[in-house]
């Protein structure tokens, strides 16, 4: 489990509609997939979020689809009480 998601509940947040990417220089950080409203590669990856702050991280614009799809897998299933 990465250091962002361990520091999200130690301060007793629920950690929901959460991805983690990894910032360049290594810090991981949680980011909400609704709020995304745009990810592109300059080469470096750039997420654009709805409330306009940027991040560059180091995962691909792939990687972040991917675990995009699998959060919303896995919190449909959890939804449907299949988890």
């Amino acid at each position: 489990m990465g250091g962002a998601v361990k520091s999200a509940r130690l301060f007793g947040t629920k950690v929901k509609c959460m991805i983690t990417v990894t910032k360049i220089g290594g810090k991981e950080i949680l980011l909400n997939e609704d709020a995304i409203e745009s990810a592109y590669e300059t080469p470096d990856t750039v997420i654009v979020m709805t409330n306009g702050h940027t991040y560059i991280v180091m995962e691909t614009v792939n990687e972040i689809i991917e675990k995009t799809l699998e959060y919303r897998q896995r919190a449909s299933k959890k939804r449907l009480g299949r988890d």
